[in-house]
């Protein structure tokens, strides 16, 4: 009584070989409509169209995620793309916050910075343990810290100077999340060994190494626990640095306060070395995007353009020199930018069609040019397509519109997450799994 060939005719003799044998890969064959088909498995797709072999394809990988030709940047998860949404590096690793709001990290891990409990470096990403629910990560030297979605922060890697938060000033580590206490936050930011924190109203708290000010609380004390930042409110960004924090207010002013010894703060460092308190840039005006590296900061105004200030040994301030400036120098050139990310002797923009461009210290590969040039004028990255960037010191990464991860530069602690040690001038992808 079967019609396995769509003829109309049942039990004919070449029947069951006209609509696929039984036994066909992960999958029956079907006669639906007057025409043969196969019925797939679960899991599994027929992408190449072609019957006679059944439903060849896993629908649980980064290729077909789900269904034939849905693609993932990362990979894929419960019958969709876990792909990533926020990227954060610094120093020697990197943490990425996925589509599921967990947290993968991988590079340098000597403090337990990538939260894993281990401290063993991983040229791979691994899973951040007990970390759900994340909206935001920020990366420091040697620890790191995450925002969720209930507004609760929680920290790990390195406790010296109390930069994770919870209490504790003496050396050691925390090789997975723990709580900051008496903290909401919308968003985070971890310089050197210090972090900051954005509330839901715009108010500023930050702790860990306050040696040059830089927690903002008009002293030099160092801090263990969330400390308000005097005098400043209604902050919409915070950017960590090494050793000075600069932070944008609803009226798109830059204030800046902590070290000050290249000018980074945006004053003369000669009158004012250091400040324990918010200062405000009053040459800067417009701002919609800073962020913070060693010894310089960078800012993105309301046209495009990029200002940026403090050390220029390597030409980081793209202005085409190697003079420090205290005074917000133009990015030579430099147009249609949507985010700018000060590193360590260089910078990254990043413009609204994703395309990069950078400046600065390159002798590994950290401008992303293919070259290990280093160029004190702005100068085309050979990376496109991206949605945000990370820089570490001398690696830098970038969540590309696909989804998923690629990095370039240093790679002695497995920072750029491809398997490897090994450093690369070109863009490498970060192999999710």
């Amino acid at each position: 009584g079967r019609d396995n060939d769509c003829d109309g005719a049942t039990d004919e003799a070449e029947a069951v070989a006209a609509c696929g044998s039984p036994g066909l890969l992960h999958a029956s064959p079907t006669c639906l409509s007057g025409s043969c088909g196969v019925d797939c498995d679960s899991g599994w797709g027929d992408c190449n169209g072609m019957r006679v072999d059944g439903c060849e394809q896993d629908l649980t990988g980064p290729l077909h995620c789900g269904a034939c030709g849905i693609g993932c940047g990362w990979e894929c998860g419960a019958a969709s793309c876990n792909d990533v949404i926020d990227i954060s590096a610094n120093a020697g690793h990197t943490c990425v916050v996925l589509a599921d709001r967990t947290v993968r990290c991988w590079g340098f891990n000597v403090s337990g910075q990538l939260g894993d409990g281990t401290t063993t470096s991983r040229a791979r990403p691994v899973v951040v343990s007990g970390a759900s629910d994340v909206v935001d990560v920020a990366v420091g030297s040697e620890h790191t810290c995450a925002a969720f979605g209930t507004g609760a922060v929680s920290c790990w890697g390195s406790t010296a100077l109390g930069r994770l938060g919870e209490g504790t000033t003496t050396g050691g580590f925390r090789p997975t999340p723990i709580g900051v206490p008496g903290l909401s936050a919308r968003s985070i930011a971890c310089g050197n060994a210090h972090s900051c924190a954005l509330t839901s109203t715009g108010d500023a708290y930050c702790w860990g190494n306050n040696r040059s000010g830089q927690i903002g609380d008009t002293t030099r004390d160092d801090r263990a626990t969330p400390t308000a930042v005097s005098g400043f409110s209604g902050g919409t960004q915070i950017a960590a640095g090494d050793g000075f924090t600069c932070a944008l207010d609803s009226s798109r002013a830059v204030w800046c306060w902590g070290d000050n010894a290249a000018g980074q703060l945006g004053s003369d460092p000669a009158t004012t070395p250091f400040a324990a308190s918010p200062e405000r840039i009053t040459a800067l005006s417009g701002i919609t995007f800073v962020s913070t590296g060693v010894g310089h900061a960078c800012a993105v105004r309301s046209d495009g353009a990029v200002r940026c200030w403090g050390a220029n040994a390597a030409g980081q301030l793209g202005d085409g020199t190697t003079t420090r400036s205290f005074a917000p120098v133009a990015a030579t050139g430099v147009t249609r930018i949507a985010q700018v990310h000060a590193g360590d002797s260089y910078t990254i923009a990043r413009a609204f069609t994703g395309e990069l461009t950078s400046w600065g210290l390159g002798t590994d590969g950290q401008l992303g040019t293919g070259t290990s040039t280093s160029s004190p004028t702005p100068v085309a990255a050979a990376v496109t397509g991206t949605q945000s960037v990370g820089v570490g010191a001398l690696h830098a990464c970038a969540w590309m519109s696909s989804g998923g991860v690629r990095c370039w530069g240093n790679n002695a602690a497995g920072q750029l997450g491809n398997g490897t040690t090994t450093s690369a001038l070109t863009a490498v992808d970060v192999v999710a799994r």
